[in-house]
């Protein structure tokens, strides 16, 4: 049975990811290491855990190491993390699920480094906060938009792609509500590092779902349909929870005011 370069590479990096969790989990009890300050202003989910988080930020750990070794700003990773955005916009709408994906990899682990080296390095800035959270709003904006070309000629598809930004884009703008009033909401689901890790899995194993069931038209991408109707229905679903939180604070607040 021929085995593709990509499938072999996803062999291998899972079995790295296995064999290093345990060492992750000796080194996080030996330490009494607890969860990263902001892994529990984050939260995590029942999805995706804290300890799931923390072993990734503890993997990210070498890379994080070069680049401030290398002295790269924060904000130079940020709008580098963005650039890399386009290929993969672009590779999506040329139908190249998976060089797509391995693009979307690298950016989003540049996008989850470069707070941790502002950190470390001691150059947190409001300005530098809100570069991240626009250029990650455009970074969506470009995937998405790059699946929406993409599956314009197939109309599930395109509900499918239309509903994944459009329910990624409420979770993160009732989340800044949330802060720009000072409501603490439920984190909920489908946060901007989660919906990233579902939409890489759907683009890199996409030709390998299609070969394992033996799918015929594998120019549709089953795998990329189902990931992004999950992000879209829990998307809309998460960002509306947190809307009715914060509107029945909101209220209540006012309510409290005029009395």
């Amino acid at each position: 049975m021929f085995i593709s370069t990509n499938t072999l590479v996803i062999i291998i990096l899972v079995s790295l990811l296995v064999i290093l969790f345990p060492f992750f989990m000796v080194y996080h009890v030996r330490h009494h290491k607890k969860f990263s300050d902001r892994i529990l202003a984050d939260g995590g989910s029942f999805i995706m855990s804290k300890l799931v988080m923390e072993f990734g930020y503890w993997l990210l750990n070498p890379l994080t190491s070069l680049v401030v070794w290398l002295k790269i700003s924060p904000n130079a990773i940020t709008l580098f993390s963005s650039f890399l955005a386009l290929p993969t916009a672009y590779y999506c709408y040329t139908g190249s699920f998976v060089t797509a994906g391995w693009y979307l990899t690298l950016s989003s682990f540049l996008d989850a480094v470069d707070g941790r080296v502002a950190r470390i390095t001691k150059q947190q800035s409001v300005m530098g906060a809100t570069l991240d959270s626009v250029m990650d709003r455009f970074s969506e904006m470009f995937v998405f938009t790059g699946l929406i070309l993409y599956y314009r000629g197939d109309v599930l598809g395109l509900l499918l792609s239309v509903s994944a930004l459009i329910g990624s884009f409420l979770v993160s703008y009732i989340s800044a509500q949330g802060t720009l009033y000072k409501v603490s909401l439920p984190r909920g689901l489908m946060r901007r590092g989660e919906r990233a890790l579902y939409l890489i899995l759907s683009l890199v194993f996409a030709d390998s779902f299609n070969f394992i069931f033996n799918i015929e038209n594998k120019d549709r991408y089953y795998l990329a349909l189902i990931v992004l109707g999950f992000i879209g229905a829990l998307a809309i679903l998460s960002s509306t929870h947190r809307f009715l939180v914060l509107l029945k604070t909101l209220k209540e607040r006012e309510s409290s005011v005029s009395q």
